[in-house]
């Protein structure tokens, strides 16, 4: 029986190390994140077309990018694309 679970708790602790575990896959989203804002450094707006928090509000508002640059892109497209940014991050 003690064998048994040696044996088990062996195959947890090798399972867990292979792979990317969550918090590393956290620490890649926020390397994601902050190399993406800084390309404001460098003149870009990699992430203009994110539709900011406090515009969520109101639904008019809620529809259009953070930047004009991204202004011609259809709205629905840049709501779509704010939700899958959020839920990746």
């Amino acid at each position: 029986m003690a064998q048994h679970r040696a044996a088990a708790n062996s195959a947890a602790v090798a399972g867990s190390t292979q792979g990317w575990s969550e918090d590393w896959l956290a620490v890649a989203a926020g390397l994601m994140v902050f190399a993406l804002a800084i390309a404001l450094l460098f003149g870009g707006n990699l992430l203009g077309w994110a539709t900011p928090p406090h515009l969520w509000l109101e639904i008019g508002k809620a529809l259009r990018p953070g930047a004009q640059a991204y202004a011609h892109i259809p709205p629905l497209l840049l709501l779509l694309a704010t939700y899958a940014f959020s839920l990746t991050c």
